[in-house]
């Protein structure tokens, strides 16, 4: 084992090794070129074009090459030695993968190439067939005399392996997309299937002769808005309940609320079974009754997740939790789970991510929120300056308290922006202005801001900008260092404040379920998933959510008295 019985050259020819070297380097460099080109599903997610053995595989044989040709012109052994090595796995795999691949598509290409798209015949030959060749012929014709033995072989090729399969797991555990392992560049039909089905396809995907449309691949018809609400019609009871929760944060948030109540917007991070959102409410409600002369709860029922990098989208963006982006779907059972919530006396809030949804269901909320991702954005500062509810602006990423200040002023003026009517007509929005919205602290990078001295820099902040010194707090995200077992601890030094007299802190947002923590979706799919568990944020479970409604509410109590002491009742 020795010697491999194929190398038949007692040396390398310097000359020809590194001209083939050299063109197999060409060649790969093209290859990467064309790819940083294409832009699709799988490419925006964790590992982008990565996740792909072919691509794999090509990193691997330029590697490979790459130190072949500082072998051929420095001569060092070692180098050799270390190429040697790499062909051993390196020319095996993209063997197999040009097997795998002409085979797959001389039965049918739609296995790999989607349709519309034209792959042209240059970088398919340089993804699935020079690198088998030029790797075979370097293998066996320019492989130095030092030769590798089986053992070394076969380990280095269940290292490769093994690794491999881990790369693919992490990048199913981010993405929570099907681990289709060796496809080419493209989303193939299978992956199109799984992650979407268009009613119109768009023929020039891929295309950048196109001077449009070319990232686009396809679409689908989405049902009107005024079509939605009349399949889907707001009872009198719930129309009753989101007009006196509207009515009712909006004295909270101004400061006008005769009974000084506390602002709780409550509930899970995400919904993503309204079946567990009906019953969580029902545990709400009786909250609601116990504290009603010292807390105003409103459930928190978010149904888009704004995402820093990728993942689950939402209840109204992928309703069956497997990448099948089934919108209008979504929206049905959102809208269904909005009139179901508020016709049992519950307001609700949600948070605001575009100009379009809100004419499916804001006529079913009482409060609504823009994230800390989008408070800088002035789409959604003009779409706050229309929404019939107050809206709260989170404080950046970072911390940084001003984006939120600047949207609150800039909401309170009227706007005009691109959106669409309840008939599905795109339009021009023009608006009044809100004068119903406030600052929402929830941390950021730099660190918490729910402490006194955070919140008396927030109150200086917002005077001198000439705005009512009322702000709620987030007592999740960055306040809760990501860490759920934290909120408890955040609501309780509020609680602390606000019994002292504090009155600026007129709310806070809790992220609760009926379980504690969060989860992933397994493998086996959503019907796996433990109930009552969230799949994005981790929340605080329902025995806690008790402990902290119950510490609050004694804690308004306490400012109250204080307040009234003081003549201020």
């Amino acid at each position: 084992m020795a010697r491999h019985r194929l190398q038949r050259l007692e040396s390398p020819s310097r000359t020809l090794s590194l001209l083939l070297h050299v063109a197999g380097l060409c060649s790969f460099f093209a290859s990467f070129q064309f790819l940083s080109t294409l832009t699709h599903e799988i490419s925006m997610g964790f590992g982008g074009n990565y996740q792909h053995l072919t691509n794999i595989g090509l990193i691997l044989s330029a590697t490979t090459f790459g130190i072949g040709l500082l072998a051929d012109i420095t001569l060092i052994p070692q180098l050799f030695a270390v190429k040697n090595a790499l062909s051993t796995t390196a020319a095996p795999l993209e063997v197999l993968i040009s097997i795998l691949y002409w085979g797959i598509r001389s039965i049918d290409e739609r296995l790999l190439i989607p349709e519309g798209f034209e792959l042209h015949w240059l970088p398919d030959v340089g993804f699935h067939l020079v690198p088998a060749v030029v790797l075979t012929l370097d293998l066996i014709l320019f492989s130095p005399p030092w030769t590798i033995r089986a053992y070394s072989a076969m380990t280095i090729s269940m290292v490769f392996a093994f690794l491999y399969w881990g790369w693919v797991e992490l990048c199913f555990s981010k993405n929570g997309a099907p681990r289709i392992a060796c496809k080419g560049p493209v989303s193939g039909a299978l992956g199109d299937v799984l992650q979407a089905s268009f009613y119109i396809e768009n023929k020039n995907v891929g295309n950048k002769a196109e001077s449009e449309d070319w990232r686009i691949r396809g679409y689908n018809p989405l049902t009107p808005p005024d079509l939605l609400q009349h399949e889907i019609a707001q009872t009198p009871k719930s129309k009753q309940t989101v007009i006196e929760g509207r009515e009712e944060a909006a004295a909270v948030v101004n400061g006008t609320d005769e009974k000084g109540r506390l602002l709780v917007i409550i509930g899970p991070c995400s919904i993503h079974d309204p079946k567990a959102a009906l019953e969580y409410c029902d545990l709400l409600l009786a909250a609601k009754e116990k504290h009603k002369d010292e807390l105003l709860i409103v459930m928190r029922s978010y149904l888009e997740k704004p995402r820093t990098t990728v993942g689950w989208k939402g209840l109204i963006n992928d309703p069956d939790i497997d990448n099948s982006f089934k919108i209008n779907k979504g929206l049905r059972l959102s809208r269904q789970l909005f009139v179901d919530l508020t016709d049992k006396g519950m307001p609700i809030a949600s948070e605001m991510l575009d100009t379009i949804s809100p004419q499916f269901l804001a006529d079913l909320l009482s409060v609504g929120a823009v994230g800390a991702r989008t408070t800088e954005s002035q789409l959604h500062r003009e779409l706050a300056s229309g929404l019939s509810f107050p809206v709260g602006f989170k404080n950046g990423t970072d911390g940084s308290l001003g984006v939120a200040i600047d949207a609150i002023g800039a909401v309170r003026h009227p706007h005009h922006f691109l959106s669409v009517t309840k008939p599905g007509v795109v339009a021009i929005v023009g608006t009044v202005g809100n004068e119903d919205c406030f600052v929402i602290l929830r941390g950021g990078t730099k660190g918490t801001n729910y402490d006194a001295k955070s919140i008396a820099e927030a109150k200086a902040a917002l005077e001198k900008a000439g705005l009512p010194q009322r702000l709620m707090v987030d007592c999740s995200h960055g306040n809760s260092l990501k860490n759920h077992k934290n909120q408890p601890k955040v609501a309780s030094e509020l609680a602390a404040q606000i019994s002292k007299g504090e009155t600026a802190v007129m709310g806070v947002m809790i992220e609760s379920n009926i379980n504690e923590g969060n989860q992933k979706v397994p493998k086996e799919g959503p019907s796996a998933l433990k109930y009552g568990v969230s799949i994005t944020d981790a929340c605080i479970h329902w025995d806690d959510t008790v402990s902290v409604l119950d510490e609050l509410a004694s804690a308004v109590k306490q400012r109250r008295e204080i307040l009234s002491r003081n003549g201020h009742a």
